[in-house]
């Protein structure tokens, strides 16, 4: 699946592809679930497949391919733009840029005060609230215990982006679904998603992780900085 994902990555910062198409080998052993996968034709490149995940493998040993769909040359001049921003490792950005000043926590001495600074902002910010993430157009709540994972795991730099989990939420581009890694039962699965942080004139990737529950809900679980 990384090399998967790592396809759908590249062909969104391509800005040239607009969807993605699955292709079997067209064969009686092809399966159910690769065939239901094929038979969605031409789907967007962050819409999961019939079995539920944005990219191959549809199962173990699968033989299937995810080739991109180009967008229409009528379509093109609005969708790519060379000048477009990137990020400090040269990747495209899509013009989501969340800017960060890092003020809004105060200056502490200590990562503890700061810590704590960090958790009251949110309780007193957002905290509960619900947000729509722009590319998926799923409402997102801002999880206290998401928050809280974030904050205790996180030094000086990342604990000034909490105050804008909620613009995080909104702007992040979802970019993977997976399994729970601790198999919980309530959990339909984990998705991932990526953002871009500006602070000083510098821009860093964030990994945001969102958890979809059985009840049909999203949570906010934990963000961090994308690692080089």
């Amino acid at each position: 699946m990384a090399d998967g994902m790592g396809n759908l990555i590249g062909w969104e910062e391509s800005g040239l592809v607009e969807g993605k198409r699955w292709i079997t080998a067209k064969d009686d052993k092809v399966s159910d679930v690769c065939n239901a996968n094929a038979d969605m034709g031409v789907i967007g490149l962050h819409e999961p497949f019939a079995h539920g995940a944005l990219t191959i493998p549809g199962h173990p040993n699968c033989r299937c391919a995810v080739v991109p769909v180009a967008k229409r040359m009528g379509k093109l001049s609005k969708g790519y733009n060379p000048k477009q921003p990137r990020d400090e490792n040269g990747r495209w950005t899509g013009g989501e840029v969340v800017s960060v000043s890092g003020g809004e926590l105060g200056e502490f001495a200590e990562t503890k005060e700061l810590r704590k600074a960090a958790m009251q902002y949110a309780r007193d910010n957002f905290v509960g609230k619900s947000y729509v993430n722009e590319s998926s157009g799923h409402e997102i709540i801002a999880a206290k215990s998401g928050v809280k994972h974030t904050i205790a795991n996180s030094g000086d730099e990342l604990l000034k982006t909490v105050p804008y989990i909620p613009e995080l939420i909104q702007k992040s581009k979802l970019v993977k679904t997976e399994p729970d890694k601790n198999g919980d039962v309530n959990i339909s699965n984990v998705e991932i998603y990526r953002a871009t942080v500006g602070s000083n004139g510098k821009r860093k990737g964030v990994i945001m992780v969102v958890k979809h529950y059985k009840d049909g809900s999203r949570r906010y679980y934990d963000h961090g900085f994308e690692r080089k």
